[in-house]
């Protein structure tokens, strides 16, 4: 091992000892100190190493190419919510949020991914250098996890290894890989997106722990592959595709329509799209229409003839309503389906509503139907 690799060895290690003797025997690195560490191993780097120029070699186009799978990936995964239901996340965008946690958490993804690139650069003939290199980022991404809150039950540690430890695997030598071959600007463009976009987007599919898990293992590897394969081609001098920017362009407006379509389907906002599953409005709403309901309606405002759409027995119903009956200070609403001969077997009150429909979009939800009907 020459002089410098030697240094770079001992540095890592270091680093590495410390951190297993933080998380598992005396934890005192926070959130904040976290951010004090990668600063103080920037400017150690930086005297005992020096900073590598940035390469600047292909980053156009490995971003373009990011993006489009970046894309492509999330617009599968929302659609599926159309499927599987959306859940509610706590978003981080308030004041609060942005400086507590969203902007110290990018200062601390950049300096990471230029660490690492000039880290990889020093060691780079060393097969070693870059494992252990590997193995110190990981370290960095357990001991984040720790410091952000774990109890140390059996649950706990479960969601430890599948969804910290597992994926940082998968996400480390991925991105070790792309600082290795491009540089560390698309490192951060996918990992920012990948970390950040639960706290800003408010709704994201019911995946669960188990498939989420599965999620966060398998996104780095299409990533690596994406990267893989470009590097493979220009080895082999294969042209680039010159219609990246058209991709990504038509894929972004698939993009913004999915995110319409998930807008109104999620039922996190004023609006709900519903699909129609049955025939008991016809022939008004007939079988794979879509109603678009208001839930934001004044209880006041609701009359007889309107149509609401009711959750009863874990279903939504969309009936029309007949009769309102007010009965000291509380108010029951009869309803009956157009096609139905007669009324609904059960009374609704004012914590059954969804909402009020106001438009009708024929036949937009039969796929929906089917799916769910399989």
């Amino acid at each position: 091992m020459k002089k410098g690799e030697l240094k770079l060895f001992i540095f890592e290690f270091i680093i590495i000892f410390l951190l297993i003797l933080n998380s598992f025997i005396s934890s005192i690195l926070n959130y904040q100190n976290i951010l004090l560490l990668l600063i103080g191993m920037m400017i150690i780097t930086k005297y005992l190493f020096g900073f590598e120029k940035k390469n600047n070699r292909y980053n156009k186009e490995i971003i373009i190419n990011l993006l489009i799978v970046i894309l492509t990936c999330f617009i599968i995964y929302y659609l599926s919510g159309l499927i599987i239901g959306f859940v509610k996340t706590d978003t981080l965008t308030s004041i609060y949020g942005l400086t507590n946690f969203i902007i110290p958490f990018t200062v601390s993804l950049v300096l990471k991914e230029i660490l690492r690139y000039n880290l990889l650069r020093k060691g780079e003939k060393s097969k070693f250098l870059l494992v252990l290199t590997i193995i110190l980022f990981i370290m960095l991404d357990v001991t984040f996890t720790l410091a952000n809150g774990f109890t140390g039950s059996k649950y706990s540690k479960f969601l430890f290894f599948s969804l910290t430890f597992l994926p940082s695997i998968s996400r480390n030598v991925t991105a070790t890989y792309i600082a290795k071959k491009i540089s560390f600007i698309p490192n951060i463009l996918w990992l920012l997106i990948v970390n950040l976009y639960s706290s800003i987007i408010p709704i994201m599919p019911s995946t669960g722990n188990y498939v989420g898990s599965l999620l966060k293992l398998l996104f780095p590897v299409i990533i690596f592959y994406s990267v893989f394969t470009f590097v493979q081609n220009r080895k082999m001098n294969k042209p680039l595709r010159n219609n990246n920017e058209h991709r990504l362009l038509g894929i972004s407006l698939t993009g913004i329509f999915v995110a319409v379509v998930v807008y109104f389907s999620s039922g996190f906002f004023k609006y709900y799209a519903i699909a129609v599953a049955t025939g008991s409005m016809v022939p008004n709403i007939s079988i794979g229409d879509v109603v678009i309901v208001n839930q934001k309606y004044d209880l006041n405002d609701i009359k007889v003839g309107d149509i609401i759409a009711v959750k009863y027995d874990n279903k939504i119903i969309v009936h029309r309503i007949v009769k309102m009956v007010n009965n000291n200070d509380e108010l029951y609403i009869y309803t009956k389906g157009d096609a139905n001969k007669s009324l609904d077997n059960y009374v609704v009150n004012k914590d059954m509503i969804i909402g009020v429909v106001n438009i009708k979009i024929p036949y937009i939800g039969l796929p929906t139907v089917w799916l769910n009907d399989l």
